[in-house]
């Protein structure tokens, strides 16, 4: 066997494998003897058909099935044995690759292009400042908290025409500018209040919909982006990239009439230590708003060091290569013009994707099982007192059953990895921290992604 590398371009390669008849004859005769052993042909005994017969019946296919497998293996084993650091995967390049002729030919030769990961210097230092933001709550910010749970608790009755304060159930499609429904794309049922829609104009547009009907929205000018991964199912790491247009088809209108500031609906959002005045309520509400706006801060603190190191680290990346090699993984699935459209938004995440598993293992950054364990029990775990020995056996049965879920493993995988990114970064540069108002911090996060 003889493997050749040749450097295409400053990030791009091609590599040539050659494989003569000596590298898999013997290994076919074997398999071919094998087949004899076993061929059950009318006519013949067991074991006794002749082996040119079964060399006629089979032995271009084994020889096609070795060959191939010889290829892939010698391919893995030089990229392993040399640390060459590919993106994607190699692409077979049918032009410089001699055709194949099964029949006759006894050597091949095969011709692989190559994407070749950038090497890189990841600046750190206390010189780098980074924003982390104390988002406060105004009154106001409470106020529209405490009106939505009342929305969402409020009693209901079923309607045909869409008004303002309905819970609508509806269904979203990806469609390009036209309306027309894209193929394969982003697909959901889900509900929502026809008060949180953001944009006045497009709220005008649903209001008088009847079921059935459809319009065409701009869907983050619809919904606040931490909306859409309900709103649409999509995952927190793919808002960015939400394609612009979207259909709309309400499926369930619902008139809602507001619950009342009461003791009954207290107990039902807080089982215990149930508020009993509404003074008590607004301050619970006001200190989970305050839990979640941390994970929030946290969030966008991540967001910005990406930015910042995206920006100084400037990775050069093979752009034709991964373009050819995006359009043959998803051959049917997507078109050159929708490869043009998001390209972009991919080339940023790999260059992120980069620099994240650079930084991860130059500094043995990991997420162990028993982290994930950890993270799942201290969510069930009372702060109140000190568990029992059952009680503790308890909550490793709860963490079991929870990471046995594949989707739910991952997202808690994921989490830990980001906080345990945040401590590093927060190690390593220099953190500024800003006080901003509630809805000036979701302002500025949608402005910055639009």
């Amino acid at each position: 066997m003889n493997i050749q590398l040749e450097n295409t371009g400053e990030l791009t390669a091609s590599i040539t494998v050659f494989i003569p008849e000596t590298d898999y004859k013997e290994n076919v005769n074997k398999l071919l003897k094998d087949y004899q052993k076993k061929a059950n042909i009318p006519g013949f005994r067991p074991g006794n058909v002749p082996f040119g017969m079964i060399n006629r019946m089979y032995g271009k296919a084994v020889v096609a099935e070795e060959v191939n497998k010889i290829a892939s293996e010698a391919l893995t084993n030089y990229l392993k044995d040399n640390a060459i650091d590919i993106l994607g995967h190699p692409v077979a390049n049918t032009e410089k690759s001699p055709a194949i002729n099964w029949d006759e030919q006894k050597d091949f030769t095969f011709v692989f292009d190559l994407g070749i990961a950038p090497s890189m210097n990841i600046a750190f230092g206390k010189e780098i400042e980074v924003p982390y933001y104390h988002i406060n709550i105004t009154d106001s910010d409470l106020d529209k908290q405490v009106q939505d749970i009342c929305n969402q608790n409020g009693t209901q009755t079923e309607s045909e025409v869409v008004a303002d304060n309905d819970i609508i159930t509806a269904h979203f499609a990806e469609t390009d500018k036209d309306g027309n429904d894209v193929e394969n794309g982003i697909a959901h049922s889900s509900a929502f209040i026809t008060s949180r829609i953001k944009d006045n104009s497009i709220k005008e547009k649903i209001i008088g919909l009847k079921k059935g009907e459809k319009i065409i929205v701009e869907i983050k000018k619809a919904f606040e982006e931490f909306e859409l991964t309900y709103i649409l199912g999509v995952e927190k790491n793919k808002i960015e990239t939400l394609p612009v247009y979207f259909s709309l088809t309400p499926e369930t209108i619902k008139h809602n009439q507001p619950a009342e500031l009461n003791t009954e609906l207290f107990g039902k959002i807080f089982a215990t230590d149930t508020p009993q005045t509404e003074e008590q309520f607004r301050e619970r509400v006001k200190q989970d708003m305050s839990s979640q706006l941390v994970n929030e801060s946290e969030g966008k603190f991540l967001h910005d060091v990406k930015d910042v190191l995206l920006e100084k680290t400037q990775l050069p990346l093979p752009d034709a290569f991964l373009q050819q090699w995006l359009l043959e993984i998803n051959e049917g699935k997507i078109t050159q013009e929708q490869l043009e459209q998001q390209y972009p938004s991919y080339a940023e995440s790999l260059r992120w994707q980069l620099i994240e598993n650079k930084i991860l293992k130059g500094n043995s950054i990991e997420v162990t099982q028993e982290d994930m364990r950890e993270y799942v029990k201290a969510i069930f775990k009372r702060t109140d007192t000190e568990e029992t020995p059952e009680q503790l056996q308890a909550l490793d049965r709860i963490a079991d059953s929870i990471l046995e879920n594949e989707e739910q493993s991952k997202r808690i995988n994921d989490k830990i990895y980001d906080e345990k990114m945040n401590i590093f970064f927060k190690e390593n540069f220099t953190v500024l921290i800003k006080e901003i108002s509630y809805s000036d911090f979701y302002e500025m996060v949608i402005n910055h992604h639009h």
